[in-house]
């Protein structure tokens, strides 16, 4: 029974960031060692599957978290509604809460986004392909941007 009560918890979870990512404009750009990680952490949940699982509903459990924590990872980003983060607390900051965008700029495009209060929300990097959409978005929403180029 808990079996199920689980299951039904990942899906709902699972739902819900799904329509984060349908929400995306524009998505964070992932590093190598992100991606690394990443592949190493679903790996050792195959692994734990494979060792541990005593039925098919455990195999169902493991596929359903790696589809959550996939989604999970993917849904940053901004979207017209503001910017998508992954955190344990909020993770949807609405324009109106971001007061200001430090961007630096290389061979990528690294901003930091500050709240009102002035405490830094979160740090993403995205294609260079991105720039004018990026500075169209941050500006049409008000965002007091800051750009440094890196030479």
């Amino acid at each position: 029974m808990i079996n199920y009560f689980v299951i039904l918890m990942l899906l709902i979870l699972l739902a819900k960031q799904i329509t984060f990512i349908r929400k995306i404009q524009i998505r964070t750009k992932k590093s190598t060692f992100e991606i690394g990680v990443f592949s190493v952490a679903l790996l050792a949940l195959a692994v734990l599957t494979i060792f541990f699982a005593k039925g098919y509903m455990h195999y169902l459990i493991a596929l359903t978290a790696a589809s959550f924590l996939l989604i999970n990872w993917m849904k940053q980003g901004l979207a017209s509604s503001g910017l998508l983060i992954v955190s344990r607390g909020k993770e949807e900051y609405a324009w109106r809460e971001i007061s200001s965008a430090k961007i630096k700029t290389s061979d990528k495009i690294n901003i930091d986004f500050f709240n009102t209060s002035g405490r830094r929300i979160a740090s993403h990097s995205y294609d260079m392909k991105y720039y004018k959409d990026l500075m169209k978005l941050l500006r049409y929403n008000k965002v007091k941007v800051d750009v440094i180029k890196s030479v």
